[in-house]
């Protein structure tokens, strides 16, 4: 529950406003009149003063109650806007969630062929090094054959 704030009187504001005034003239090197030091409302002064605090305190509070119009506009706005979220907008977040689920499985398996693609490249690697290392080895033994045939034919099968 919000409590009203307690309106200023306009002769109160006048009279907040004069004492301001008085304290903070000297600051501004500013000197007052010596017969207006006392703040009085049923002076010519006074008077004015009160009557300009009325409409300054009318002004602002047309302007607060403008805002709160407003305010209160803008909540039936939003709340009529929560009120129409209903099994369509369920709908489509159990369809985002579908649509998230799909992509991550979508994910893992281009993830899982990825894996098996490495796998196969590094057996043909390996066969490929091993046939490469094997075709070394076996041109350096039909070298070495040749070469004892070479020296003792007999010899060599």
């Amino acid at each position: 529950m919000t409590t009203q704030p307690t309106r200023l009187a306009p002769e109160e504001l006048a009279r907040q406003f004069h004492d301001a005034y008085e304290r903070l003239a000297p600051s501004f090197g500013y000197e007052t009149r010596a017969d207006t030091k006392q703040f009085d409302p049923e002076s010519k002064n006074g008077r004015l003063m009160i009557a300009v605090c009325d409409v300054i305190l009318r002004d602002l509070l047309a302007a607060l109650d403008a805002a709160k119009a407003e305010l209160a506009e803008a909540k039936k706005r939003h709340l009529a806007q929560l009120s129409t979220i209903g099994d369509q907008d369920v709908m489509n977040g159990q369809i985002m969630k579908l649509a998230e689920d799909n992509h991550r499985a979508q994910l893992t398996a281009s993830q899982n062929q990825v894996s098996a693609l490495r796998e196969a490249l590094q057996t043909l690697y390996n066969a490929a090094q091993w046939k490469t290392g094997h075709e070394i080895a076996q041109f350096r033994l039909d070298k070495a054959k040749a070469a004892l045939a070479a020296t003792t034919p007999e010899a060599v099968p």
